[in-house]
């Protein structure tokens, strides 16, 4: 099974206690279980199309971690979410979006994360120049706002 990538933007107002909330897979004593937690993202965020290539972005995101230290405001809520769901959940502030854009735009970005990336993956390293480009800018379009009252969530697994 491979990995996919979901990316949404939502408006701060309200949404985390709800969220975390819809995150909950409910199972009942009869074996059956209530998971409300795409219907309530379907209904309450605004979904970014992408076609991002899952491994390239997850290399990603442990880069931003490891090597650059990026520290999220809503940490506790996306563990939570993400024990909740069995997948990687990360909800981004703001100012988050324009740290992890900053860092992309370095100049020697590329050069380093894909030395990373190869560091990482060793021998199933396989990304050409091209796709790992291609991913980075498309998951930078994607994560970019225009209103300070919206942050993204990712749903990586």
């Amino acid at each position: 099974m491979s990995m996919t990538v979901d990316i949404r933007k939502y408006s701060l107002d309200n949404i985390l206690s709800h969220l975390i909330e819809s995150s909950v897979i409910k199972k009942k004593w009869f074996g059956k279980s209530t998971d409300n937690y795409w219907n309530y993202l379907d209904a309450n965020t605004t979904k970014i199309e992408t076609e991002l290539n899952s491994h390239i972005i997850a290399d990603l995101l442990a880069y931003l971690y490891q090597e650059k230290k990026l520290k999220l405001g809503f940490e506790n809520e996306s563990n939570t979410i993400s024990v909740n769901r069995g997948t990687g959940v990360l909800l981004i502030h703001p100012t988050e979006i324009v740290m992890i854009t900053s860092i992309i735009s370095e100049p020697k970005f590329m050069e380093s994360f894909e030395s990373y990336a190869k560091e990482l993956n060793g021998e199933f390293f396989d990304y050409s120049k091209s796709e790992i480009s291609q991913t980075i800018n498309e998951f930078t379009n994607a994560i970019s706002i225009d209103n300070q009252n919206m942050s993204i969530i990712i749903n990586i697994g």
